[in-house]
């Protein structure tokens, strides 16, 4: 009896003692913040960089679990204090310009800010009369639904930051913190290599996204391989920490095992057990399988291709290995196996030939330094002097959080070199510029320079070794950050950002820290529990409207992918279909599809009423279901009869409802087609003012408010205000420019619409020449040339166009310009440093074709003679070259260039039939040469 009270006694002690109910719910709530903050480091950049509707919603949603925990813990207890920074005015200061773009102005105010709005929607001011006045515009944000989404993210971006400040109240949290980045990195590394390696094309293997695979480059979760580059570049600096520490303490543990088992080395077998035993330690220590995390992170962001991604990795590595270096004297060890661990891996890289070739392309780019590494086809430099011309339209506190894809067409000064949309300014600076003006751009830099003076003092003034190596660490990441960011917008990318506030965070800790060490910290700010419970309820007011607004965006965004995969070509349907060139089965599977495009889009709006893209497609697809469904109608009318129809009328009706009534009555049930599209366009414009097809639409269907030609022209120029050089807002602007007689108008827009993108160009060629009888193709070709003054390319669209209807004759001029215009373009080669050879050769096949044609055998000749010597090593040179001296009985040199053809490609049988009539005609050549009289003598025969 007295034995087992004993036990029981000694057993009671052994346990902690009993918490109180508060401190278990003030470990709950600890836990909870823990693990919400781990949710934004490891699941957010998983949800394709958080820039998926559903990984903002979690992005939104961690953040505030994180604030309101941590805000109702504080609440509990009895004196609960918040760690003092200056970053808290910066965070003020960034929400202030944000509710301060959102809020109506004044006229006066307006102008002082943002002059030049005025001038860049007068449809929206107190000057624009008649029908078209849409409105006063009175805000600075250009695009308000893109800056309310704009202030929850900045929001939650501030929340994380506050929660991991004053979540950290140690070195052993700090640490804690870059055990889960260098965690979440290699974890990230792995899957974007095992998604690479075993990729179907869609992400995680089921996700298909309607603009990126996950083909050709390693991306893991991360839609853009230079996003992805990034986040492994923000977190390889507590990877190194992370190695380094467990190094050291490898190392003073492994000094401490030799001392205790010295007296066991005395014979030679057991010293051999013993080093055996530590080899295969080794190969299961945490120090060597780091390491080989650290190869796998390394060959992923090599395996991603992104030269600024990779530039910001390899900057970061040598950051926190020289830094390391300074402070430690194990450091150098780190650095010296970092080196050879690269070595090793570009030499296994190089090993597979395709792989290593892409990587050492990559890294040669990088490594030449010259322009076009970093702009490619001048995109980037087109697109940051367009942003910082922009910018000084909005100076003060830009055009709006989230408007820079909207705001920049607007001041392109020509067509975009290649074909493509910014969605983003390729830069991070000029897009906070842009969006925020020098104020809020003067904030980001004022935080940058936080950063960086929180790590350098922190690590100087640190007395302990372990908060010094974990300034080192988030140093080399902010350093990442900041660097990458001036090549490409990589703090857009929620997952990144995340991260990057999370470090910014844990660097203004590990700066207080040691000021505390030293005594030299800033007062807490203490507050009493009845002002924690007034920031509590605020806060969970806070997130609870965040979480609202961003559950729309997320439920709808499968919707707006399906829409976009079927407008980017994973259906073989078009996104502006010809009916006219359709069969009665294609018709109705377009129809399905286009009815199919509208459902998807109307749940959009059902969760985002004012997403302005969704708005303007759904308006789109309705004209054109429209004129899909007319083909097949008892009054088959498209929209520009109709709209010709009531142009002509104008005036003749008595009233709107006889009006009405005769327009019901010729297209029928299919109105309400046109009067949803008139609906949405007007809707999408109220959402954004700068999308330049809505104004079209309105002018298109203009009829059904009768706008007059002048009104339906004011429409007509604010589209090409705000979208001068896009092809298909000036094409459909000329369509109607032409349809209410304003012939000179037609000329402006068509010709810019000719030279906008190639797909107008074609459309237009297409159409212009598709609806000419035969009898008048000669005339329209002239027209065109006359008119257009189109390059090679476009020439070649006529001929396509018009050649198997055109005559000869009809052709000539266009053949002949073809051919002049082809040959100028290869002289030029040695101005134009973009021509390649290959494109060279192109020309040069090009006019000697043309000159074929006409019945000019030896300018033909000489072109094809050029077009090999541009690109002699190729083998359509050969051949074209070789099949033309063929045809111009030129055996004896034909006959080489065919011989170098068989050579490449053996077993061709059309360059077998070529090779062996030239020796026909060679030998026949010969026979009659012999069989020629000599002297006036006949031969002998």
């Amino acid at each position: 009896m007295s034995a087992g009270r004993s036990l029981n006694t000694r057993f009671a002690r052994s346990r902690p003692a009993s918490s109180s109910p508060t401190e278990r719910v003030e470990r709950f709530l600890l836990n909870l913040v823990d693990l919400a903050l781990a949710g934004s480091i490891f699941v957010v950049p998983m949800i394709l960089g958080g820039t998926h509707g559903v990984g903002r919603l979690l992005l939104v949603t961690f953040a505030s679990i994180a604030a309101v925990a941590w805000s109702l813990r504080q609440t509990l207890q009895h004196k609960a204090s918040w760690k003092p920074t200056g970053a808290f005015l910066l965070f003020l200061g960034g929400l202030g310009i944000l509710f301060l773009q959102l809020s109506p102005l004044s006229d006066e105010l307006l102008q002082f800010f943002s002059p030049q709005i005025t001038k860049l929607l007068p449809l929206w001011t107190h000057e624009a009369t008649g029908a078209v006045r849409l409105g006063q515009w009175d805000c600075l944000s250009l695009v308000p639904t893109q800056t309310k989404a704009g202030i929850v993210i900045f929001l939650a971006y501030g929340l994380l930051f506050l929660v991991t400040l004053n979540r950290i109240s140690k070195v052993e949290d700090l640490e804690r913190l870059l055990y889960c980045v260098g965690l979440a990195t290699l974890l990230m590394a792995i899957f974007g290599l095992a998604q690479y390696l075993f990729s179907n094309g869609k992400f995680f293997w089921f996700y298909e996204h309607p603009y990126s695979s996950t083909e050709k480059v390693v991306k893991g979760g991360f839609v853009n391989r230079n996003h992805f580059a990034h986040f492994l570049a923000l977190g390889i600096g507590p990877l190194l920490w992370w190695i380094h520490k467990t190094f050291r303490e490898s190392h003073a543990v492994s000094t401490s095992s030799k001392r205790k088992n010295a007296r066991f080395s005395q014979t030679v077998l057991h010293s051999n057990t013993r080093s055996n035993k530590q080899f295969f330690d080794f190969l299961l220590s945490k120090t060597f399988l780091l390491g080989i995390g650290l190869g796998l992170v390394a060959i992923a962001c090599l395996l991603s291709l992104s030269r600024g991604g990779n530039a910001a990795f390899f900057l970061s590595v040598a950051c926190c290995v020289i830094l390391l270096c300074l402070i430690s004297r194990k450091g150098w060890k780190l650095g010296l196996s970092v080196l050879a661990l690269g070595a090793v891996l570009l030499g296994t890289l190089s090993y597979f030939d395709e792989t290593g070739k892409r990587v050492d392309q990559r890294l040669g780019d990088l490594t030449a330094g010259s322009s076009f590494v970093w702009d490619q086809l001048d995109a980037r430099r087109e697109i940051w002097s367009t942003v910082f011309k922009a910018s000084q339209d909005f100076p003060w506190f830009g055009a709006g959080v989230g408007s820079h894809r909207y705001v920049y067409p607007a001041y392109l000064d020509g067509p975009t070199t290649p074909q493509l949309e910014f969605t983003h300014a390729e830069n991070g600076y000029l897009q906070v510029l842009i969006e925020t003006g020098s104020t809020g751009t003067l904030l980001l830099l004022t935080g940058i320079g936080f950063c960086f003076t929180w790590c350098l003092r922190g690590i100087r003034q640190a007395k302990s070794s372990r908060l010094t190596f974990c300034l080192a660490a988030l140093f080399a990441s902010l350093v990442a950050s900041t660097v990458h960011s001036l090549c490409d917008f990589v703090w857009y990318m929620p997952g990144c950002m995340a991260l990057t506030v999370i470090l910014a965070a844990a660097a203004c800790r590990g700066h207080l820290l040691a000021l505390e060490a030293n005594q030299t910290t800033p007062k807490n700010w203490t507050l009493s529990r009845q002002s924690n419970l007034l920031v509590f309820l605020a806060v969970t007011f806070v997130a609870i409207g965040m979480i609202a607004e961003r559950i729309g965006p997320a439920f709808s965004q499968g919707d707006l992918d399906a829409f976009r995969r079927s407008i980017v070509g994973l259906n073989h349907l078009k996104e502006y279909p010809d009916p006219n060139s359709m069969s009665a089965e294609e018709l109705d599977e377009t129809i399905h599809t286009q009815q199919r495009r509208i459902e998807h889009l109307e749940r959009v709006i059902r969760w985002e009423p004012e997403n302005a893209e969704a708005l303007e497609n759904l308006a789109r697809a309705h004209l054109v279901l429209f004129d899909l469904h007319q083909i097949n109608a008892i009054n088959p009318m498209s929209l520009l009869n109709v709209a010709d129809a009531m142009q002509k009328s104008r005036g003749m009706f008595p009233s709107i409802q006889a009006r009405n009534d005769w327009l019901d009555r010729a297209v029928g049930e299919h109105r309400r087609h046109l009067d949803l599209a008139l609906i949405y366009s007007r809707r999408a414009i109220a959402a954004c003012p700068l999308y330049g097809k809505a104004y079209v639409h309105l002018a298109n269907l203009g009829f059904l408010n009768e706008l007059a030609p002048a009104d339906t022209m004011k429409l007509l120029q604010q589209a090409t205000l705000v979208r001068p050089f896009d092809g298909s807002v000036l094409h459909l602007a000329a369509n109607q420019a032409f349809l209410i007689g304003d012939v000179a108008s037609w000329k402006d827009l068509a010709f810019r619409a000719f030279h906008a993108d190639p797909k107008t160009q074609k459309k237009i060629i297409k159409s212009l020449v598709g609806a000419t009888p035969n009898e008048h193709l000669e005339t329209v070709i002239n027209l065109l040339l006359d008119t257009f003054q189109p390059e090679v390319d476009g020439m070649i669209w006529i001929l396509e166009a018009g050649q198997n209807r055109a005559t000869p004759q009809q052709l000539a001029r266009l053949r002949n310009a073809l051919a002049e215009s082809a040959c100028a373009k290869a002289k030029n080669k040695d101005k134009d440093k973009d021509l390649s050879a290959k494109k060279t050769a192109q020309y040069w096949i090009t006019a000697s074709i043309q000159f074929t044609e006409l019945g000019q055998p030896k300018q033909a000749l000489h072109c094809a003679e050029q077009a090999y010597k541009s690109l002699p090593s190729h083998l359509l040179t050969h051949a074209f070259y070789g099949r033309l001296l063929l045809e111009q009985q030129n055996y004896a040199e034909a006959k080489t260039h065919l011989r170098w053809c068989l050579r490449t490609c053996p077993n061709n049988r059309k360059y077998k039939r070529f090779y062996q009539s030239a020796i026909s005609g060679e030998l026949n050549e010969k026979a009659q040469r012999d069989n020629a009289p000599r002297d006036g003598k006949p031969a002998l025969r």
